[in-house]
């Protein structure tokens, strides 16, 4: 599998990463809306971390008697490398799940070899790195049966940090391997026995659900004691059970066409702007269900994503006879119409482009722009 860009932002990678291989991903929207919702939480999480080590710092520079002046006196470059090393671990963790993700999903989908020995003839490889920041040299070279249970609670990554992979073979490439790459990994029916117990592990969870629960539950037992981390983190949990709820309503959507839901709700002075009656936005399964029959790049996670641009759009424009709302999210220009139909606002369609110039092309006359966010640059 190939690398994606580390200067990618994380959802994009994401994307790219299903743009490679799309009939891997069963359904491409929660997919995306998975990492999402990983990603939003460990981010969530971070910051409580730094509050928690900030909280540490200071109660020591306070034991020397220190002021806080003095403090940041004596360390200018605190928070600062603090908030950098945080962001920068987030998005490494989150990439190397999206990416073990997509590669697990194309090993376990690979059928079965026929006429296999074990019913299967596919075998994982795990593969430390060979430094001195190495931390699962005991797992190195263990090759055992795709189906093993072994892998379940030993495939990478295993803690935060972790740059271990897993190689997918059957017998003759493993030879062909070995040969051409001068190793030995030899096929085995159970791990070493000095391998410890997977009882002793935390390992990749593919069911980000599952993971979130694991995860959570981690840090209420790390922060207990900690009233302000504490509430911070229930108001974490709070946030991504909403956004929970958010998407479930749309996949319920999908499944009733017939249905009408309050899909998004306007500002007082967006609704000022393009003279709607009501802050709500309404939505049709049907409606929606015949753009994403339309509009095959579109998906699910884009109508989630709409909801928060409506909220917050750069840009209000008129567009024979529609409110269009521009946004952009995670590398992505969204081109909303709005229509207002007895009084009631509805959402007609939706559609995104890589690129803020397609759609300066496509608004047309620029003089029916009604709002303008200043931080929009058309």
């Amino acid at each position: 599998m190939a690398r994606t860009s580390p200067l990618m932002p994380f959802l994009e990678a994401v994307a790219s990463l299903q743009a490679r291989a799309p009939k891997l991903i069963k359904d491409r929207a929660k997919f995306k809306f998975e990492e999402y919702l990983r990603a939003f939480s460990i981010s969530g999480v971070s910051k409580i971390n730094q509050l928690v080590a900030t909280q540490s710092a200071l109660e020591k520079a306070l034991a020397k008697g220190f002021s806080f002046a003095q403090f940041l006196k004596a360390n200018p470059n605190f928070l600062p490398q603090l908030d950098k090393k945080r962001t920068e671990r987030i998005f490494t963790h989150n990439l190397i799940y999206a990416n073990t993700r997509g590669k697990m999903l194309r090993y376990e989908n690979a059928p079965p070899i026929a006429d296999s020995s074990n019913g299967d003839g596919w075998y994982f490889v795990f593969h430390s790195r060979h430094d001195d920041r190495a931390r699962h040299l005991a797992y190195d070279s263990i090759c055992l049966p795709r189906k093993h249970p072994f892998w379940k609670t030993h495939t990478p990554p295993l803690d935060w940090g972790c740059r271990c992979r897993l190689s997918m073979h059957s017998k003759e490439e493993l030879k062909r391997y070995n040969r051409l790459n001068d190793t030995h990994y030899q096929i085995t029916p159970t791990p070493p026995p000095s391998v410890r117990s997977a009882k002793e592990k935390n390992a990749f969870e593919s069911d980000v659900y599952k993971f979130l629960h694991n995860f959570f539950n981690a840090k209420l037992q790390r922060y207990a004691g900690n009233k302000e981390a504490m509430a911070r983190l229930a108001s974490v949990v709070r946030v991504c059970e909403a956004k929970k709820m958010r998407f479930k309503k749309l996949i319920e959507l999908s499944k009733s066409p017939e249905q009408i839901i309050d899909f998004a709700t306007l500002k007082p002075e967006i609704m000022q702007v393009v003279g709607a009656h009501t802050p709500l936005i309404k939505l049709q399964g049907a409606q929606m269900n015949s753009h994403l029959e339309k509009h095959k790049h579109t998906d699910l996670f884009d109508y989630y994503l709409a909801q928060d641009i409506l909220q917050e759009p750069l840009l209000i424009a008129k567009d024979k006879g529609f409110n269009v709302a521009i946004g952009v999210k995670f590398g992505r220009w969204y081109k909303i119409a709005i229509k207002i139909l007895k009084g009631e606002n509805w959402l007609s369609s939706l559609m995104w482009t890589s690129t803020k110039e397609k759609l300066e092309r496509n608004l047309g006359n620029k003089e029916n722009i009604l709002y303008k966010d200043p931080k929009f640059g058309l």
